[in-house]
């Protein structure tokens, strides 16, 4: 995710909470927020390690 992704993000993300995004905004959104999870850059959470189960 680039600074203009995450521009975009924000954007989009306040037009969501405010019930002002259309469904291809939403979807745009979507797409940034699976970006967003995946990035080291802008993301700091790192789940724990999960066993499996036996």
């Amino acid at each position: 995710m680039n600074m203009e992704d995450y521009e975009r993000f924000n954007e989009l993300s306040q037009k969501a909470l405010k019930d002002f995004a259309t469904q291809s905004e939403f979807l745009e959104f979507k797409q940034l927020l699976l970006s967003w999870n995946s990035s080291i850059d802008y993301n700091f959470y790192t789940p724990p390690d999960i066993p499996e189960p036996e």
